[in-house]
């Protein structure tokens, strides 16, 4: 029954998308740190640099995409509410 339940678990977290995350530097709960996101499908990475609150981006950050893609700005409870304009 248990390994029933595992393997239906694991096949619906694949299905999904689920990634990787974890602090590489710092303080990712309450402080500042750098975090990466990493896809199970790729080995393609988000990387997120700044501050925390309550382990989500709050605050000050840079978040960087695969294709050198940044959102530098102000984030509230893991979202970005304010963008710097002078960043692409």
């Amino acid at each position: 029954m248990s390994t029933r339940i595992f393997i239906i678990l694991f096949l619906f977290f694949l299905s999904t998308g689920i990634s990787f995350a974890k602090c590489i530097n710092g303080d990712c709960v309450n402080g500042k740190g750098t975090y990466i996101f990493s896809s199970i499908f790729n080995s393609k990475e988000v990387k997120y640099e700044g501050e925390f609150k309550n382990k989500k981006p709050h605050g000050q950050g840079i978040m960087t995409f695969p294709d050198g893609g940044k959102y530098v700005g102000e984030f509230k409870d893991g979202k970005l509410i304010k963008k710097d304009n002078t960043q692409n």
